[in-house]
Order: C-alpha cells, then sequence, then structure tokens
C-alpha cells in the first residue's frame, strides 16, 4: 500500500540554480568562457536562450542552444544525481 507519494515542482524542495549554473559553468569553460559572479546574477531569471546569445555577443563565441541544452541536462545527471 502506498502511503505517501513526494512531487517536487522546481524550487519547492530546493532550490536548483546552483546546480544549473555549475553545469552550465562547466560546458563554458570547454569553450574557454569564465563567467564572473556578476555576470550570472544578471542573467538568473533570462531563459537558457536568452543567456546564451548574451554569452556568445560579450565573449564572441557561437556556442548553438541545441549542444548546451543537451550538455546542461548530462551535466546535472552526472555530477549531481
Amino acid at each position: 500500500m502506498i502511503k505517501a507519494i513526494i512531487l517536487n515542482l522546481t524550487g519547492v524542495l530546493c532550490d536548483p540554480t546552483p546546480f544549473i549554473w555549475k553545469s552550465r559553468e562547466a560546458i563554458f569553460r570547454t569553450h574557454g568562457i569564465k563567467l564572473a559572479e556578476k555576470e550570472i546574477q544578471e542573467m538568473l531569471g533570462k531563459s537558457l536562450k536568452e543567456q546564451l546569445k548574451i554569452i556568445n555577443k560579450k565573449h564572441n563565441t557561437k556556442i548553438k542552444y541545441e549542444i548546451l541544452g543537451k550538455g546542461n541536462v548530462n551535466f546535472l545527471c552526472l555530477i549531481y544525481f
């Protein structure tokens, strides 16, 4: 018999933001990009596509959304789960 079910909507049981940024930073480092804390703070709340546009423009790179999106999930699974 099931006695309890735990559902976790993003941010209810824990804040995923630090984990998401750690995974993104790891991916950006593979492209030679080191983000300052101020840069990260300015991008909080923006979509991944918006963040990527800002980073590509500021760092003169051409990282594709598809690569970052896929890598982000893989890094989260590998590092934190």
